[in-house]
């Protein structure tokens, strides 16, 4: 939260500042956790993404289509880029290898 404190408001905003705490907060929450512990924080926190990806989906393929149209170019691959930058967030924030993860929900789903 360091780098919050020290920034400039045009680097930082409140937001990003609020979600490195969360991160600070989980790292070291984790960190402390038995194996068995870190097992079912592990299960907890992919149920709630696995929640949050279903309900972001359809916003996300409706804010691509549109930003498409005004843009003028389309981006093919971008749900299977997306669902891979969410591999490896929730990789490292989970600290397991993506062959580790279950079956994720795709944002084509």
């Amino acid at each position: 939260m360091t780098n919050c404190l020290i920034s400039t408001p045009l680097t930082f905003r409140r937001s990003e500042c609020k979600n490195q705490g969360v991160v600070d907060w989980w790292q070291r929450k984790f960190d402390r956790a038995s194996p068995a512990e870190k097992e079912d924080l592990i299960a907890q926190v992919i149920e709630a993404d696995e929640e949050g990806q279903r309900r972001r989906n359809p916003y996300l393929r409706d804010h691509w289509h549109l930003s498409q149209k005004a843009i003028g170019i389309e981006i093919n691959d971008l749900p299977v880029l997306y669902d891979a930058w969410r591999h490896e967030v929730l990789s490292y924030f989970l600290d397991i290898p993506i062959s580790r993860l279950p079956k994720l929900v795709s944002v084509n789903d």
